[in-house]
């Protein structure tokens, strides 16, 4: 997440905003919160209070299932291996 483009994103985050970028950056909502430390838009005791709040919520070990990156299904391969069987067999 270049600094750049994330941070004016970071400031003074709260819970509800970092399940909300979650989709938008696609990252978990932990990378999120480590980030904006990181980049010192959040002071430690900020960051410690989320990251409790996260622990309280089960955030930590799951997060909320209607913030889920969708999977992607890998088409590529399949594709490759469809034009090659009919141009060549």
């Amino acid at each position: 997440m270049p600094e750049d483009a994330i941070s004016r994103f970071l400031n003074n985050i709260t819970l509800p905003q970092l399940a909300n970028l979650k989709s938008y950056w696609k990252v978990f909502m932990a990378a999120l919160l480590h980030r904006s430390y990181d980049l010192k838009k959040i002071t430690t005791r900020q960051y410690q209070y989320l990251w409790m709040q996260m622990g309280k919520a089960g955030y930590r070990t799951k997060e909320p299932p209607e913030f889920d990156i969708p999977k992607e299904i890998p088409s590529l391969l399949k594709d490759l291996i469809e034009t090659y069987r009919q141009k060549y067999v």
